[in-house]
């Protein structure tokens, strides 16, 4: 069993874009909603693990995420761990413009 992640950390566990609705920027849509959503949850970043081959490794690469050490998973020997990579992009602070609408903010 691993330790559980910070309460600060979202993890993003699979999002799935069909084949033919690929290179559109769907996929890019949902996973900006997906990180808006954990920054309005109060989460300061998020972690995934992808599969080192996986295509979409270009697409989180170009929204910030960085390769980080995949955590350690205690009495789990290594052959049977999954295959693939950690990263991690962290949020950044977000501050209300004074009198400006809630949807307008400036990020520092």
């Amino acid at each position: 069993m691993c330790a559980p992640l910070p309460p600060t950390t979202a993890q993003i566990h699979s999002l799935v874009v069909h084949p033919r609705a690929r290179g559109n920027g769907r996929g890019e849509r949902l996973f900006l909603s997906l990180e808006d959503e954990a920054r309005e949850a109060g989460h300061e970043n998020a972690l995934l693990y992808v599969l080192e081959g996986n295509p979409a490794r270009r697409l989180y690469a170009r929204l910030g995420y960085q390769v980080v050490p995949t955590p350690a998973l205690p009495g789990v020997p290594a052959m049977l761990r999954y295959p693939g990579i950690a990263m991690s992009k962290p949020f950044p602070a977000v501050l209300a413009i004074a009198g400006a609408t809630p949807d307008v903010a400036r990020a520092v």
